[in-house]
């Protein structure tokens, strides 16, 4: 069976919360998903939280970019039919200021996310159901748990057995 997922070339400004994007950076592409973030001064409303890493910062992962300035530049968006997967063996952690951490606790699973470059002391938690972004305060935070190891996958309809192959793996240390 052949697995084709939803693809689409489309201006950033009109990328919706939720969906898998390759953006264009120099001479690469990145991925990365859209996010809501309303309260945090970006001009768009949104963000990327970035998979791939950031030439400018590759040695942090789990940061996050605004979608700022030209909003007519092109990206290909793969959908929003992502789901997460999380490795139990890799355990978890009380430490919350993880970057790129899924935080479990009272209302639903979020990913700790820092900016880029000026906006790296906003931090955000990201709400994996809406990908929705609001600020991230350590008393807000405190009552969850950083998942360590957790994959992204594409979505399929059927379910897959064996499943797709993780377009993304999340694995931090404790």
């Amino acid at each position: 069976m052949t697995v084709i997922p939803s693809l689409s070339a489309r201006r950033l400004g009109e990328m919706n919360p939720g969906e898998l994007v390759r953006v264009p950076d120099g001479g690469s592409t990145l991925l990365g998903i859209v996010a809501g973030c309303d309260g945090s001064q970006i001009s768009s409303g949104k963000v990327i939280f970035m998979l791939d890493a950031y030439p400018r910062d590759s040695h942090h992962q789990g940061r996050f970019v605004p979608i700022d300035g030209p909003m007519d530049r092109m990206a290909l968006s793969y959908g929003t039919g992502l789901d997460i997967v999380v490795d139990p063996v890799a355990g978890a952690s009380a430490n919350v200021e993880i970057d790129g951490a899924l935080l479990v606790g009272a209302g639903p699973p979020a990913i700790r996310t820092r900016g880029f470059e000026s906006y790296s002391d906003v931090i955000l938690a990201i709400d994996t159901l809406s990908w929705q972004a609001e600020r991230a305060s350590r008393a807000a935070l405190r009552w969850r748990f950083a998942v360590l190891a957790w994959e992204l996958r594409l979505s399929t309809n059927p379910v897959l057995d064996p499943p797709l192959t993780p377009v993304f793996r999340f694995r931090a240390e404790g």
